[in-house]
């Protein structure tokens, strides 16, 4: 589902029916957020999505083809990210560390805001990885 942050009104929906709902061969994630951001694709809109959606190549796609800028939060096992997201040792640093990683166009950064809680985020907004020191959280997790 689709939903405008303004007016909170759903702005475009797929159903999604179980098995076969997707094309072979291409992940549900992307699938569903290309097709819905057909209707605003080229009109410098900011994508937010959650860790079942977001992928670095699926927001390089929105950045380059779509001329959309995203950002989501990220399973720590995808293996497009750095040993340091996905090792079992690292999700044992200390609270309120962080690790960041950037490509062009992209930020990803990793944090542990809570003893038993590791957040990763990407984005393609932000270009500084800037931690709140008395949360321990990204900047980028506020307002933009």
């Amino acid at each position: 589902m689709m939903c405008d942050c303004n007016s909170k009104y759903m702005t475009n929906a797929i159903p999604y029916i179980g098995k076969g709902t997707v094309p072979e061969g291409l992940g549900a994630g992307e699938y569903f957020i290309t097709k819905l951001v057909e209707t605003v694709k080229i009109r410098n809109r900011d994508i937010t999505m959650d860790n079942w959606f977001t992928s670095l190549p699926l927001l390089k796609k929105l950045r380059t083809e779509y001329e959309l800028k995203a950002i989501g939060t990220l399973k720590n096992n995808k293996k497009e990210l750095p040993t340091e997201f996905r090792d079992v040792k690292y999700r044992k640093r200390s609270t309120k560390s962080s690790f960041s990683f950037f490509q062009p166009n992209i930020t990803a950064v990793s944090c542990k805001p809570k003893p038993d809680k590791l957040v990763t985020l990407v984005s393609t907004l932000h270009c500084d990885s800037s931690i709140i020191t008395n949360t321990g959280k990204p900047e980028m997790t506020h307002k933009h």
